[in-house]
């Protein structure tokens, strides 16, 4: 039997997201390009990121993806998203 007590022992709730981004690399060097995924509510709160990143050589394009996980709750205040997205040598290059 359930009591009324419970409910605040319920386990948490949680949705799990993907994105995927696609970039070209214009220059002329090996990159490492980053990217971090930010979801946005009002006042710009952040609730959750994920980052990821792919090596890409002159003119290659790439597919950068990643997950994450957000508290349904939480994911109900979620009005937008946010990109930022890096680029540096290859290590070791």
């Amino acid at each position: 039997m359930t009591s009324f007590w419970s409910l605040w022992n319920a386990p948490r709730s949680e949705i799990e997201y993907e994105w995927r981004y696609r970039v070209k690399n214009l220059t002329d060097d090996d990159l490492r390009i980053s990217v971090e995924y930010e979801l946005v509510g009002r006042h710009d709160r952040v609730f959750a990121t994920s980052d990821g990143y792919e090596d890409a050589e002159p003119g290659e394009t790439v597919e950068i993806t990643g997950k994450g996980r957000i508290d349904y709750f939480d994911a109900k205040q979620v009005l937008g998203s946010s990109w930022g997205i890096r680029r540096r040598p290859v290590p070791g290059s």
